[in-house]
């Protein structure tokens, strides 16, 4: 009977793991996502594809697994399989567009963000995206233009006031960057702590941070950080420029207390 027991485990697990659907592997692997395992969750994801090579969010949540290990490529490949399958997935555009920005096709990724904001008009995280695009290709006016649009649609959205203020910058408007630095500074702290809270009551860690909100560009702990800390750097450099190099040289100390360096 003793020796029957080990079997019986075995075979209940194994059991288990089988009834599983396509759907709750892919839950799996948008989990693990979260806590930053992307090669943990790129196999649930195989897993889901397996059972169901027609399910679209499989791939393209794959395709962000693989985008956040750098294969760009790999990336734009199971994208292109989820647009496919559902041309009407915004989230497949945003991943696809992010995919090219990072791996230096901006014009590309401008057509893919663009896309992505005609199938959700009020989505706020394509028009970031897009600024962000104009931002590279040197067309400033038009990034403050997308930036303004998403901040219309999410005040709370801290990404989109940093990033303005960039473009800002570059177009020597220096007190409308200051001001954006500002409220990304501020938008930015406060979303820190909701992170924070919010993986404490997950229990959601990893080893720079912890994890929460689930947007494309979920930050950890470390990264949001850095992010305010980018926020300081810029509004440093702004207030040098403005001849007042005391405050500055402060606000180069708080970035690097945070973490991040130019």
């Amino acid at each position: 009977m003793k020796k029957l027991i080990p079997l019986f485990i075995f075979l209940l697990v194994t059991l288990s793991g089988e009834g599983q659907s396509a759907s709750q592997y892919n839950n799996k692997g948008m989990n693990l996502n979260k806590l930053g395992d992307y090669k943990a969750a790129i196999k649930e994801f195989d897993r889901a594809i397996e059972l169901e090579s027609g399910f679209a969010p499989a791939y393209s949540n794959r395709g962000t697994s693989k985008c956040k290990l750098g294969d760009y490529r790999g990336a734009i490949t199971d994208y292109n399989r989820a647009i496919d399958i559902s041309q009407n997935f915004a989230e497949s555009y945003i991943g696809r567009g992010w995919a090219k920005y990072l791996s230096g096709d901006y014009n590309g990724s401008l057509t893919d963000f663009q896309h992505a904001q005609g199938l959700n008009p009020q989505n706020d995280e394509p028009y970031n995206c897009s600024g962000m695009a104009r931002h590279m290709m040197g067309d400033d006016r038009g990034a403050i233009v997308d930036y303004t649009t998403a901040i219309r649609i999410n005040p709370k959205y801290s990404d989109p006031y940093l990033y303005r203020g960039i473009a800002k910058y570059s177009l020597q408007d220096y007190k409308g960057a200051i001001s954006d630095f500002n409220q990304a500074i501020k938008s930015g702290k406060k979303e820190k702590v909701l992170l924070e809270k919010a993986a404490v009551n997950r229990g959601m860690k990893n080893k720079k941070g912890v994890v929460a909100k689930p947007r494309f560009f979920t930050k950890s702990n470390f990264e949001m950080s850095e992010f305010i800390g980018k926020a300081y750097f810029y509004r440093g450099k702004t207030k040098f420029e403005m001849n007042k190099q005391k405050s500055a040289y402060k606000d180069w100390d708080k970035a690097a207390e945070y973490g991040y360096k130019e």
